[in-house]
């Protein structure tokens, strides 16, 4: 579901209207998908997205908000998307392991993997993982009903203008060029992992801001879409690299496992190498140069 300020919409309602609906969308998808685990897939799926761009409203409002309430708002959404990542991550692993596949040098070998992989999705298909899986989404879509009740006692005054948004606007664009220059000068996988997370923020945020933004808000989605899928993309390799080095040896031999890194290791860099083009030009300027650029 989107998240979109509608035309003419105050900020206070849109920003309660919008957080209702993904709680609603996710609560219900949890609570409907069947007991198959590619539907199951699909409901986590979309629930933990719907709690990203919950995270990313959040951080939008607040200056609005005591800090224990954002803290302890932030921390509940964190732990109910992490509860149900298990069965996500797989899938991401097995179709990251797919797209490598392609090239045709480590083809064998990442079939091999893949095959693996489709196997470990497979035996979630018992009855007992299945069961297990169907008990956890259950918990979240209750937490999540419940948590429309913290929603519901956000201050957001329906007159309220643009001073509710611009301080989180200018935090989040703060922290993504923060990460920007870490990741130019001194990069580890936990800073593009950070600049990936708070990228998709800004993607958020900007998106549901559109409605009341200049002209120039739009090419600013547009780049924070393209960087936050880029470095989206990364990170799924990065998780790949993590489960073969724990699991590769066992699967396949030393020379085809150095391959898929030496091969994984170049798409990187040509992931990284695109972010930070386009992550120069989106971060460019001082926080409240770019709020004044995009808000009127």
């Amino acid at each position: 579901m989107a998240l979109k300020l509608a035309p003419e919409e105050s900020l206070g309602l849109g920003i309660r209207r919008c957080a209702l609906e993904q709680l609603s969308a996710a609560t219900e998808g949890l609570n409907s998908a069947t007991h198959a685990p590619e539907e199951l897939v699909e409901a986590i799926h979309e629930a933990r997205k719907a709690c990203k761009k919950l995270r990313a409203l959040l951080r939008l409002i607040r200056s609005s908000l005591a800090a224990e309430d954002f803290r302890r708002d932030n921390q509940f959404l964190r732990d109910v998307a992490q509860s149900l990542s298990g069965l996500r991550d797989t899938q991401v692993l097995w179709e990251t392991a797919q797209a490598l596949a392609v090239e045709s040098r480590v083809q064998p070998a990442m079939k091999r993997i893949s095959d693996h992989l489709a196997d470990h999705i497979s035996a979630s298909a018992s009855p007992n993982q299945v069961s297990a899986v169907s008990d956890s989404a259950a918990a979240a879509a209750s937490r999540l009903s419940d948590f429309a009740k913290h929603v519901d006692d956000w201050p957001l005054d329906s007159g309220a203008g643009l001073e509710l948004v611009s301080p989180g606007l200018a935090a989040t664009y703060k922290r993504g060029r923060k990460l920007f220059r870490q990741v130019s000068t001194q990069p580890t996988d936990t800073t593009w992992h950070d600049w990936r997370k708070v990228s998709k923020h800004l993607f958020y945020q900007l998106n549901f801001l559109e409605s009341v933004g200049k002209a120039e808000i739009s090419p600013a989605i547009r780049s924070a879409r393209q960087l936050e899928q880029l470095l989206g993309s990364d990170h799924d390799l990065v998780l790949l690299s993590t489960f073969l080095a724990e699991e590769g040896p066992g699967l396949i031999d030393q020379r085809d496992l150095r391959l898929i890194f030496e091969s994984v290791t170049r798409q990187r860099l040509q992931l990284q190498t695109s972010a930070l083009s386009i992550g120069g030009q989106l971060f460019a300027r001082p926080k409240m140069d770019f709020v004044g650029a995009v808000l009127p």
